[in-house]
């Protein structure tokens, strides 16, 4: 039951990655929609972290099914942030790896202190990496 409920989420997430894609055409905003939706369930109360790392610590075992969707979710996130970034033409390893950064980043801090005004903040460091 619960494989069946984090792979229909992590199906959902992707789903609204597509949808972002179709309905916001500026490469920048296209990006910062990742923490625009931490933003707004930030200021909904609902953000409990990533439900990802969150079932990796609850199930371990990297042969554990839970886990192995889990880890398939991250890596298909990176895979998003990596074609949004390339549609932004950043190449630089080292501002990839920060933006990839500041958003994990963020989802920790976000699930400690529930203040939108982080995500604001860690839009406008990525705003200043990519206008660097």
């Amino acid at each position: 039951m619960a494989e069946e409920a984090i792979l229909r989420f992590s199906n959902t997430v992707r789903e609204s990655w597509v949808n972002d894609r179709v309905s916001i055409q500026d490469p920048k905003a296209l990006l910062i929609q990742f923490f625009t939706e931490l933003e707004a369930e930030s200021k909904e109360g609902v953000f409990y972290g990533c439900i990802f790392v969150n079932m990796c610590r609850e199930y371990p075992e990297p042969d554990h099914v839970i886990h192995k969707v889990a880890v398939t979710h991250k890596e298909a996130l990176y895979q998003e942030f990596k074609e949004r970034l390339d549609n932004l033409g950043i190449t630089d390893h080292k501002k990839r790896l920060n933006i990839e950064l500041i958003y994990e980043g963020l989802l920790s801090k976000l699930l400690v202190y529930q203040d939108a005004k982080m995500v604001n903040d860690a839009k406008e460091i990525v705003l200043e990496i990519l206008d660097d």
